[in-house]
Formats: structure tokens, sequence, C-alpha cells
């Protein structure tokens, strides 16, 4: 329950809350009459907070399980994009991400004896909570489980983020519970358990962003709340070091990567939050290849006329933007055989999966009216973001959605400071 209100409605609007509300009583009706009061996991009881030096280690637990939740968001992004991108047919998409996942599972059955990689991985779950795997069977299964995880999920197969996310984070519990026990000598049967409950919560509020829902997930689990303050410190320390450097939760930022936003609370869908960058940036784009001289730049510039160009390397990752007057400047220097790398200074860009919002900021506070739009994760340019596309697309949002957009989010584009003339604030390209 809480986790809809969290991730997917964001607001505790009654009307909302009592559907969700409803709606869950009954599932729980319904699930305990089918399947019975039996559950999946059996955390030991005894599970909480033994020693106060143990929570420096709760709160090391908190910045690693920020870092894997950031590593494990971004790996998901980047190779289910490039398995759209992939010229394969779409059927064996999922059938390649199988066997790479059976292999990573052979691979874990050869190294650790263990399953877990495989499926929601709940015996192997249980045994890292009964603190019955050994320190390098933890260390293997994190990684083997979040390459497994990828593999399965970034190719279209079966399988989603909710279950690793708990088993990636018990491993990794148990990994810092490991070396809490060796540094302080503390007893493993009771300090490992309680580490890897309190991981599973924390890379769940680093992964999924919803760190009420992750405390209440161990509480179930434990039916008590004796690893009450390690939670708070362990889900707190996860969730500000994953928001800080990803801001847009895991399943936001895969909806966004298909160019759905899905609007929060009273947000309405014509507000600069709830829009993507993707869904409003120019992408038919002139660009000009990084080895180009300013010679011949200029004969491109002259057919175009635009006043700023992205410059991008052999692959298709950005180098920077060259604008029309840094180029004549360098042409009346005598320096017509510099190649324009050399040239572009300017490297800011937004990214395609981020919010209009944050994008405005960045150009308000850069004092520049258009930016290049990059892919997360590979650097290669996908479109421009103009002032005037941003207008446009909140235009459009407000027509198709019969409303107007918050009158604060109005404000956002009506109170912009004035943007300063600079060599890459130039007319759209």
């Amino acid at each position: 329950m809480t986790f809809t209100i969290e991730e997917v409605v964001g607001t505790l609007d009654q009307t909302v809350l009592s559907g969700v509300v409803v709606a869950a009583a009954l599932a729980a009706v319904v699930e305990h009459s089918m399947l019975g009061e039996s559950p999946v996991l059996h955390a030991p009881l005894a599970a909480g907070l033994h020693h106060a030096s143990s929570l420096p280690f709760y709160a090391l637990l908190g910045v690693g399980a920020g870092l894997v939740a950031i590593v494990f968001g971004d790996l998901l992004l980047l190779e289910r994009e490039r398995a759209k991108r992939a010229r394969v047919p779409a059927p064996l998409k999922p059938a390649i991400g199988g066997l790479l996942t059976g292999a990573l599972v052979v691979v874990a059955m050869l190294a650790v004896s263990e399953s877990g990689v495989a499926g929601g991985g709940y015996a192997t779950l249980s045994r890292a909570l009964a603190g019955a795997l050994p320190l390098h069977a933890l260390a293997i299964l994190v990684v083997l489980k979040i390459a497994a995880t990828v593999s399965s999920y970034s190719s279209g197969g079966a399988g989603g983020i909710f279950a690793p996310s708990l088993f990636v984070g018990a491993m990794l519990g148990g990994l810092v519970g490991s070396l809490d026990v060796l540094a302080l000598g503390h007893v493993p049967s009771q300090e490992l358990t309680s580490f890897a409950l309190v991981g599973m919560g924390a890379l769940f509020a680093g992964l999924i962003r919803a760190p009420i829902t992750s405390v209440l997930i161990i509480f179930e689990m434990t039916h008590g709340y004796g690893l009450v303050l390690p939670l708070m410190i362990s889900n707190s320390v996860a969730y500000l070091i994953a928001r800080r450097f990803r801001p847009t939760p895991i399943y936001e930022a895969l909806l966004a990567q298909d160019g759905i936003k899905l609007p929060h609370g009273a947000t309405s869908r014509g507000s600069l939050a709830s829009l993507v960058v993707s869904g409003a940036m120019t992408r038919d784009i002139v660009t000009i290849p990084a080895g180009t001289s300013a010679r011949d730049a200029a004969q491109i510039t002259a057919r175009h006329g635009h006043g700023t160009y992205p410059v991008l390397d052999d692959d298709g990752r950005f180098v920077g933007l060259l604008s029309e007057a840094r180029l004549q400047r360098s042409l009346a220097e005598k320096e017509d055989a510099r190649p324009v790398r050399d040239i572009a200074k300017h490297r800011d860009y937004c990214v395609a999966d981020e919010t209009l919002l944050r994008a405005v900021t960045r150009m308000t506070r850069l004092g520049v009216r258009q930016l290049p739009v990059l892919e997360r994760g590979t650097h290669r340019l996908v479109g421009m973001l103009a002032m005037s596309d941003v207008m446009r697309a909140q235009m459009r949002a407000e027509g198709e959605h019969g409303g107007a957009s918050s009158s604060t989010d109005r404000l956002t584009l009506e109170a912009l400071p004035p943007v300063p003339r600079r060599d890459h604030s130039a007319s759209q390209t």
C-alpha cells in the first residue's frame, strides 16, 4: 500500500488514499485465502540493534547501498537502451537475455553452489538472513544478481526489479555485517542477520526511492521494531546519496526512457515537473564532425544559418557546441585549418530522461537559451532543447489535458530572468 502511495501516487489525498487502502485490504484477503499465511521469507525474530558501536557500520551500509543502487539503475537504463537499438529481431532479444542469465546462474552454481541468481532467489536469501553464507559468496552474488537482472530485464525477459533489489541488499548487508564482526568482534549469528535485513531496506530505498515502504517491509518481516534506528540511518543515507546523484527513481527513469512521465500529486500534466526533455526536444539537428576544419565548418554554417552547432566525435558522442560567432573569430585569426573540436568550448548539456523543470533551471543558471540533449550513460547526442521547445511542450500538454498547469509552474517560465547573450545563446537549431 505504502509503495503505491510513495512511488505511483505521490500524495496523501483522501480520495486516492481510501481507494488504495481498500484495494490493499482486498488483495491481502484474496492472497491469504489462496496461498495461506506462511510468508515467503522467514526472518529471525531476534534481529535488532545489539551494540551501539555497530551504528557507524550501518551508516557505511547506507553509503554502499546508495552507490550500488546508482550503479544498478544506470546499468539497467544503459543496457535497456542498447537492447532497443540492437538490430536483432524482437523475439530473439529475450532469448539472448535468457541465455546470458542462464550462463550467470551456472557461474553462481560453480562458484558458490547457490542458485539464487535466478528467479526470486528466496532460498539463498533465507540463508543470507540466517547468516549462513560465507563472505566471498555474498560478494559474488551481489555482482552476479545485478548482472542477471540487467540481462533479463533489459532484453524484455520475465522478471522485475523489486525482488532483486531485496536480494542484492541482503547480500550487501551481509558483507558489511561481516566487516562489523571482524572489526568489533560481535557475535556473527546476531549481526549478520540484522545487517542483511537492514541492507534489504537500504538498497530498496536507494533504488526504488520508497523509504517508508522499505522500513515497513522489514517491520513486517521481523514483527518487531528492534531495527528501527539502523533502518532509519541506513535507509536515509542510501536514499539521500542516490537522490543526490540520480534524482529520478528507477521506475520513473524507465518510463521516461519510453517518453512517459507520470504526474504526481497536485502536479498537473502541463507542468514542467511532469514533462520529459525527450518529449520536447528537437531531433532534426545539424551537427559537425569534430575533425572538420574551421574553413569547412564555415561552409556548413553558411548553408544552414543556425547560431550554434553540436560537434560530435566519430562515435556520435557530444564534444561541444560551436557558435557562429566563435567560428568567425577563429577565421578572422587565420585559424582556417584548426579543427572545430578545439573551437567548440561550451560543453553544457541536459539528459533526455530528466524533467523540463531541471533543464530550464540549468539553462537559466548558465545563461543560455538552448542545450544539447544527451543519452544518459552513453554521452551520445539525441537532440537539442531550446526555450521555445519548452514553451511549445507546455502549451501542448495543457491543451491535451483540457486545463492549465499550476500557477507555480507558469511562473517558472514567466519569471525567468533575462538571459544574457553569449556565443552559444543563439536561435533554435
